[in-house]
């Protein structure tokens, strides 16, 4: 059985690095270092776009806990045979909805006090 730990440490050590242009962990937080109770649902997402704020959702405003859709995936597949495959990139959600991106932009997201993500288009 797949755990939601085990999803989060995949999901936060492997597929965010990869994603990402800079990530930041904030209070000494590390993927190896997350807590199994880490409420997903109640982190707040800013979403800063060359210094305007255009998105502020709370987690759970799109899905509770993403964690448990990644589990059902996994475990879905398996009564089928099938299994998630190491490096493979899956989206379980989002916290906002699409966005247009151009040249010269810069986007910033602040993740509660977990961490701050941020991407720069060339």
């Amino acid at each position: 059985m797949i755990t939601l730990l085990k999803i989060a440490a995949v999901l936060l050590a492997g597929a965010m690095r990869l994603a990402l242009v800079s990530l930041h962990w904030r209070r000494g937080l590390t993927a190896e270092n997350l807590s199994s109770k880490l409420d997903l649902g109640g982190i707040r997402a800013i979403v800063r776009v060359n210094g305007e704020v255009k998105a502020n959702p709370l987690g759970r405003e799109a899905i509770d806990n993403q964690l448990q859709t990644l589990a059902w995936l996994a475990n879905a597949l398996h009564r089928y045979g099938r299994r998630l495959q190491a490096r493979q990139r899956i989206m379980t959600g989002s916290f906002t909805k699409p966005m247009p991106i151009a040249q010269g932009d810069i986007f910033q997201t602040d993740f509660s006090d977990i961490a701050m993500v941020t991407a720069s288009f060339a």
